[in-house]
């Protein structure tokens, strides 16, 4: 990224964290999915293997409704408050109300993923995956490291970055909006 995440407009915050963040997302579940099955099934049901198995499901089961809800319902909020401050316009409040209620849980599902990250980080740091010489272990250790690292910046964008930019353009469209 050129230019820092803060100094984006949101409009590009939101195409970057869609196309970088969101595709990977999408593309890595679906690789590591089929490298953890493969893994698994050469190299048995090994205990922390099939608990890093299980952590990952349910990390995919949490994050792809998660990114469609951000793409359904918030991204498109977002497009529509940019809309409303260039054309100079008023804007109608969102069924949800405020950008604040979808922003607090699509903050409380990070928390969660964190929380599924960290067992996550745990199980890899002792898994016989560390010591594994079998080129797929390797390839799923890799893997699922720079999966855990996208997955912390675009958190961090989100919640550091994009969530607050939001609230704050809500507040200078409608001073009355209070922010908790």
């Amino acid at each position: 990224m050129a230019v820092s995440a803060h100094e984006q407009s949101l409009r590009s915050l939101v195409t970057y964290i869609v196309d970088k963040h969101h595709v990977y997302t999408r593309e890595a579940f679906a690789e590591l999915g089929q490298l953890l099955d493969e893994v698994s099934s050469a190299h048995g049901e090994q205990p922390d293997l099939a608990r890093l198995k299980s952590v990952f499901g349910e990390l995919r089961a949490d994050l792809v409704p998660h990114l469609m809800k951000e793409e359904q319902v918030l991204f498109p909020y977002i497009g529509d408050l940019v809309q409303a401050r260039e054309e100079q316009r008023s804007w109608s409040m969102p069924p949800f109300g405020t950008a604040q209620n979808p922003i607090r849980m699509m903050r409380r599902e990070h928390d969660d993923a964190n929380s599924l990250l960290c067992a996550m980080r745990d199980l890899m740091d002792g898994s016989s995956l560390v010591d594994c010489d079998c080129a797929d272990c390797r390839r799923l250790y890799a893997g699922l490291k720079a999966f855990d690292e996208d997955l912390m910046e675009h958190m961090h964008l989100e919640n550091d970055v994009l969530f607050p930019k939001v609230l704050a353009l809500e507040v200078e469209l409608m001073p009355s909006i209070s922010t908790r």
